[in-house]
């Protein structure tokens, strides 16, 4: 399984992803932070991704359309303000949805499912079906 993970997360909001960024390392996983979907398609040019992190405020559906397209997995990172755009994810090709906050030995859950091919993940089941 391809355990190498690219963060989508401008330089100015990732000192509050940091300790998961140390916690997906202390899992085995490799995750690479980069500030954009521009700069996450030039390392994807270079190599595939076990999986691509992203929140929905730095990738409207749209543009992770332009991330599936590389063949790695998107996982998007949703707020409960914007839950209700679950489908249009799912829809546009990203593997999984997960609402936040999540903690990280279930964000690695769903990394590693997804890597390992599922798709259409939903996490959790119940409380995306309920709030969207």
């Amino acid at each position: 399984m391809n355990r190498s993970i690219i963060w989508i997360q401008p330089e100015k909001g990732r000192s509050d992803d940091r300790a998961r960024i140390a916690q997906l390392r202390a899992a085995q996983f490799l995750p690479v932070a980069v500030d954009s979907i521009d700069a996450a398609l030039h390392l994807l040019r270079q190599f595939q991704a076990g999986g691509i992190l992203v929140r929905t405020t730095t990738a409207p559906p749209e543009e992770c359309s332009r991330l599936v397209a590389t063949g790695s997995p998107v996982v998007v990172l949703v707020t409960p303000v914007h839950v209700s755009m679950t489908d249009r994810y799912l829809l546009a090709g990203c593997a999984a949805v997960v609402l936040e906050p999540c903690p990280v030995k279930d964000l690695q859950a769903v990394v590693q499912r997804v890597a390992s091919g599922e798709r259409q993940v939903r996490w959790p089941d119940a409380s995306i079906a309920q709030v969207g």
